[in-house]
């Protein structure tokens, strides 16, 4: 019995621990969306501005063709920063729950072994 107890154990801690790292992989891809799009913005923002001083001169559709693609891209921005709490809250979820099953797998070791130490 303890053994099958053991073992549920370990196979929810083996699965934690898979989906600690898949959870981390997410964050971690998040966070380099998230940089490529802060990049991509920060260049259409720069467009946007040397557009701007161009613009006395110029056609104003393109400025505001431009001011379309920034407010696309800061919606795009805003997503991927949601997407990336959204991992970063999982993998804190995760990981709260893989320590509360070593902890509870540990206590369970304890507990035999002081058990076994009685006997």
């Amino acid at each position: 019995r303890d053994a099958a107890t053991r073992k549920r154990q370990d196979e929810a801690l083996r699965r934690a621990e898979v989906e600690a790292e898949e959870a981390k992989r997410a964050t971690q891809q998040a966070q380099h969306d998230l940089q490529q799009e802060q990049k991509t913005a920060a260049q259409a923002k720069r467009r946007e501005d040397k557009e701007a001083e161009r613009s006395m001169r110029s056609d104003s559709e393109q400025v505001k063709n431009l001011q379309r693609e920034v407010d696309s891209l800061n919606d795009r921005l805003t997503e991927r920063t949601s997407q990336l709490q959204f991992a970063h809250d999982k993998l804190n979820a995760v990981e709260k729950e893989l320590r509360a099953e070593r902890s509870a797998a540990n206590a369970g070791k304890k507990g035999k072994n002081a058990k076994e130490d009685q006997e």
